[in-house]
């Protein structure tokens, strides 16, 4: 898996269904976790598999991945 380096300028894109759902730009993250975690709580109301995109703009990788997404207990942030 890649690598996210603390101030990395990362770009996430989350498709569900055909359709762009989430389209955020962070640099406050340090790794994978974290990004997914901030995808997640923007997107706790939804479920379905989706397909996320993600772009290292700093290291100048990307890549796709699957993410499934959980309504309900499955889908609560502690």
């Amino acid at each position: 898996m890649k690598k996210i380096t603390y101030g990395d300028k990362i770009y996430a894109r989350l498709v569900l269904n055909g359709n762009k759902v989430v389209e955020i730009i962070l640099d406050d993250i340090a790794t994978m976790t974290d990004l997914i975690g901030e995808v997640r709580a923007l997107t706790l109301k939804l479920r379905g598999l989706a397909k996320l995109y993600i772009r290292n703009m700093t290291q100048g990788w990307s890549m796709e991945r699957p993410l499934m997404l959980y309504t309900g207990k499955f889908g609560s942030v502690a």
